[in-house]
């Protein structure tokens, strides 16, 4: 067996290293298996958050996932955060 039947990569895009270094996982992954399925579960960053250009960095890499997953499955990270309390 052994075959690759596809991927599922989560993390939050608020951050620099979900946002920047999933999307590029998520780039490498399409590159060296372009016809296996790709979904991402991501989490959108809380809306009063400290990083000030969290939005900006969520931007940027939803419009690369969007151009390489196959399916982006998203999370407020303030619904998740109120289903918590």
């Amino acid at each position: 067996h052994g075959a690759h039947i596809g991927t599922v990569l989560t993390h939050s895009l608020g951050g620099g290293t979900g946002s920047g270094l999933g999307s590029r996982l998520a780039v490498e992954l399409r590159d060296e298996y372009p016809r296996v399925p790709l979904f991402t579960l991501s989490v959108l960053p809380i809306t009063a958050g400290e990083n000030p250009v969290q939005c900006f960095n969520a931007l940027l890499a939803l419009a690369t996932l969007q151009e390489v997953a196959d399916g982006i499955l998203l999370y407020e990270n303030d619904r998740l955060m109120a289903l918590a309390s």
